[in-house]
């Protein structure tokens, strides 16, 4: 029977659905939420100056297990991309794809840094810009 690695990495990514939901709460996103208003811009162009940092964590999360120590507002920008490229995984799952062609670590490193930087970026800025 074949391997179906999608499966796989989605049950890596759901047990950190949790752990980034804790980080978020702890960096009080309400607090910043309240704040968008004045600074869309200013959230916006940190995560570009971060991004790189924060693909790394995820190629270290990927490869170790283990998140790197950061700020609870830095791990507002890790939670985004953990619960997109879930929701985009399950949706994916949904639709019916199997993917035998990636290694589970590929895969979640294809839905983490390369679905940020090709599709999950442009739905979070227009949540960010456009509500």
């Amino acid at each position: 029977m074949a391997q179906d690695v999608l499966a796989e990495a989605l049950a890596r990514l759901e047990p950190e659905m949790s752990t980034a939901a804790m980080w978020a709460v702890a960096a009080r996103p309400d607090a910043w939420k309240a704040h968008r208003e004045a600074s869309r811009a200013a959230i916006s162009a940190k995560e570009l100056n971060i991004r790189e940092a924060i693909s790394q964590s995820c190629a270290e999360w990927v490869e170790s297990g283990h998140w790197p120590v950061m700020s609870p507002e830095d791990a507002l920008y890790v939670w985004e991309r953990v619960w997109r490229s879930h929701h985009f995984g399950n949706w994916l799952r949904t639709a019916g794809l199997v993917s035998q062609q990636k290694s589970v670590n590929e895969l979640l490193l294809w839905l983490l840094v390369d679905g940020w930087v090709n599709i999950f970026q442009f739905e979070w800025k227009e949540d960010l810009f456009g509500s």
